[in-house]
């Protein structure tokens, strides 16, 4: 990696290799013919306006070595040491990882479902790097075919020292809830007191946080399944992941809207803004550039063309009660004498409707067609 560079100006260029313009660069320099990694990197950096000195370089170990010996910190980021305890290391994807990423992957394995006590760095002078009892090794890809594009088989040699555990397709409605719980206790989701939209904590009112997440939680298995309906042979991910209830989380917590008053905080437009600004704009690339919007009436005469509403019929309703008595009288003093309210309620009613065919009698209920 460019020498002089700090971890966070590493990061920056690793988000720019991986977004559009860092592709566009790869691929012209790939065209010009001045195609090398550390050539990449230099570009890289020139773009970011980095203090970088061209042709100073030095060695960094990858994330294999760094979680050999790394530490997990209580914010849940590794940090790297050289004589930690190592930590856990999990791989997405592994089917599309490129032969350079395999052969990395390939010194490590020891007997079948053990990993290498050791592993020997040769880029580095032939460093010996030692696993730490903590360090453990996850590696995952979704299976080829079943609708996604572009996966492969997992490398013959590196899935031998494996032990392979297949996973159903969905996370148990147990697993989401546990997930929930974790994510909307907000113990793990920074405040940050700078933000004007932080008026209240909610990682001090736990069941309030229950209640929102319970919402978030319903509306993104919902979303999951609405995506899935015609998504097969997808070459990408579906755009939203277990990811995108943290950022709810955040939004939650962080971008409070208040109630018109000041008197609180309106969580209900808070999560409406935290759904639409997360879930819907992951559907944008999907949308493209949208002009128009039609919503179509389930009570449609069919589905096979479009119909337009003229007119709906109206609905007046309310409650007609008849009192006759203000106490309850024996049969035997009061039949024949106290009249039955069900049929003044009949005689009522049937000055508005004929009961024999249902016709409206006054007139006003009677209007032309428009």
């Amino acid at each position: 990696v460019p020498a002089g560079l700090t971890p966070q100006q590493m990061g920056r260029i690793s988000v720019y290799l991986k977004s559009d313009a860092g592709a566009a660069l790869n691929a012209e320099m790939k065209r010009d013919g001045d195609f090398s990694h550390q050539a990449l990197m230099e570009r890289a950096a020139l773009e970011l306006k980095l203090p970088v000195q061209k042709g100073s370089f030095t060695f960094q170990l990858g994330v294999l070595p760094k979680a050999m010996t790394g530490t997990m910190g209580a914010d849940g980021i590794m940090q790297e040491t050289s004589d930690g305890p190592g930590c856990m290391l999990h791989i997405q994807e592994v089917g599309m990882a490129a032969p350079s990423v395999v052969n990395a992957l390939l010194k490590i394995r020891g007997d079948k479902g053990k990993l290498a006590a050791d592993i020997q760095v040769h880029e580095d002078g032939g460093r010996l790097v030692e696993a730490g009892e903590g360090f453990f090794l996850v590696l995952s890809t979704n299976p080829p075919g079943k609708g996604f594009k572009e996966r492969f088989e997992v490398d013959s040699a590196l899935a031998r020292a494996l032990v392979w555990k297949n996973l159903p397709d969905q996370l148990s409605a147990t697993s989401m809830k546990k997930i929930g719980d974790r994510i909307f206790d907000c113990s793990k989701v920074e405040l940050r007191t700078d933000s004007p939209g932080a008026i209240v904590n909610l990682n001090e009112h736990t069941q309030l946080g229950a209640i929102l997440g319970e919402v978030a939680l319903k509306f993104h298995q919902l979303f999951q399944d609405k995506l899935r309906d015609g998504e097969s042979g997808r070459k990408q991910k579906i755009p939203v992941t277990i990811d995108s209830l943290w950022k709810v989380a955040e939004v939650l917590q962080n971008h409070q809207v208040p109630k018109p008053d000041y008197s609180g905080v309106d969580f209900v437009a808070t999560l409406k803004g935290a759904i639409k600004g997360i879930y819907i704009d992951a559907l944008r690339a999907r949308l493209g550039d949208v002009g128009l919007v039609m919503c179509l009436d389930s009570g449609a005469g069919n589905y096979d063309q479009l119909w337009l509403t003229t007119s709906l019929r109206g609905l007046a309703s309310g409650v007609l009660k008849v009192e006759i008595l203000t106490e309850g009288v024996h049969s035997g003093d009061a039949s024949g004498l106290v009249p039955s309210s069900f049929r003044i309620m009949r005689q009522v009613l049937d000055r508005l409707e004929d009961s024999r065919n249902g016709h409206l009698l006054p007139s006003s209920f009677h209007c032309e067609v428009p």
